[in-house]
């Protein structure tokens, strides 16, 4: 089994961002369930709005990781 340690944030980015994350942060939850990964939340900073989410820091562990985040590294544009 690997372990890697995620990290999904707004940044410096407004509220939407905050809002965003927390919406991406959903989704990947549900992945990794779907995928069979465990997850452990290292860190969680919500946004200054309700619902938001600034920062999320997660480890998680399973197989094929590599395979798994392939689609999920590097910057996710969110347009609404």
């Amino acid at each position: 089994m690997e372990t890697k340690t995620i990290q999904i944030t707004a940044a410096k980015g407004p509220a939407e961002c905050c809002w965003v994350v927390a919406k991406v942060v959903k989704l990947f939850l549900k992945e990794l369930v779907a995928n069979k990964i465990t997850y452990q939340i290292l860190h969680k900073e919500n946004g200054i709005e309700n619902g938001t989410v600034q920062s999320i820091s997660l480890e998680i562990e399973g197989k094929q990781l590599p395979v798994f985040l392939s689609d999920w590294l590097g910057t996710i544009q969110w347009v609404g």
